[in-house]
């Protein structure tokens, strides 16, 4: 229901907007759940396409990788090193979800 509202009446609606406002929530609350369930859908899309061990593919990837990576090289290790889904979420953030 709050997905299919679309994010019109929303200020902050990029990935980009999100990493920067998430540790003060200065998004505001009803904009965070809209976040909040925008990526409980990725998450379904996520786990129906590759499974169950595909959050621990991440996991071990995140442990792996500590180095600061441009959004090219993070997209690569999602897609190489976790599943394609993973990074579907990234780099298709504002037309899928």
């Amino acid at each position: 229901m709050v997905i299919s509202g679309g994010s019109s009446k929303f200020q902050f609606t990029s990935l980009e907007d999100f990493e920067r406002l998430y540790e003060t929530l200065g998004m505001g609350p009803e904009n965070y759940g809209w976040y909040q369930c925008k990526l409980h859908a990725a998450a379904k899309d996520i786990y129906n396409a590759g499974g169950k061990t595909v959050l621990k593919k991440l996991w071990d990837a995140l442990k792996k990788h500590q180095e600061e990576l441009t959004d090219e090289e993070f997209v690569k290790i999602l897609k190489n090193e976790v599943h394609p889904a993973v990074a579907d979420v990234f780099t298709n953030w504002q037309r899928r979800y």
